[in-house]
């Protein structure tokens, strides 16, 4: 029940802080359904800025479903569009907006399946990627490639040769392709990162 409250709060720091991020006109893509990212939409939204909203299907969960009943539902126009569309439409898009499963030492994030393919696409494109994530999610962990993350998935074990990869839901972004991380104890640049987790540990 603790831990419930405290997301709501860091939902709506998180959502103050992001105000000064979104202007009027602006086309956001969304990947996978974050809590902090719906919340800072509805802020806008709130505050009569007129944006309008691309959102990825998600899969293999399809959780760009639900993201399109929230935009519905708040009245913000938005459209659904396949994963594998990214690089196809990112020229039209102004930034992405993502949550996360978990902020790492080192900047980076791990999130869910296909971020790291769109952070790829946005920096081809200069296009910014922001991350939104209760400090909850940090996490003292510094990966060094892809696989490193087989180490922090839960439900997975063995060595990284009998892992299989075809059931894996996310993937590891590293911090070069993250321009910000809004947070409900700051805004962070992906290196000022590794000093927050010193002082949290």
């Amino acid at each position: 029940q603790r831990l419930a409250e405290h997301s709501v709060r860091c939902s709506d720091l998180i959502e103050k802080l992001a105000k000064m991020l979104i202007r009027d006109g602006m086309t956001i893509l969304v990947h996978s359904y974050s809590k902090c990212v719906i919340q800072v939409l509805k802020s806008a939204r709130d505050r009569g800025i007129r944006i309008n909203v691309i959102c990825t299907q998600s899969m293999p969960f399809n959780s760009g479903t639900e993201i399109q009943k929230e935009m519905d539902r708040l009245r913000i126009p938005c459209k659904t569009v396949l994963d594998s569309s990214v690089g196809l439409i990112m020229h039209q898009v102004d930034c992405v907006f993502v949550g996360s499963e978990a902020v790492l030492e080192n900047g980076g994030i791990v999130n869910r399946l296909g971020t790291y393919t769109i952070a790829i696409c946005a920096k081809q494109y200069s296009k910014p990627l922001y991350v939104f994530s209760e400090s909850l999610k940090f996490l003292k962990f510094f990966p060094l490639q892809q696989s490193d993350i087989f180490n922090i998935v839960d439900n997975v074990g063995g060595e990284e040769e009998e892992i299989d990869i075809s059931k894996m839901y996310i993937d590891y972004t590293p911090p070069e392709y993250i321009s910000e991380l809004f947070t409900d104890i700051g805004i962070f640049t992906p290196a000022a990162v590794s000093d927050e987790l010193i002082k949290f540990f």
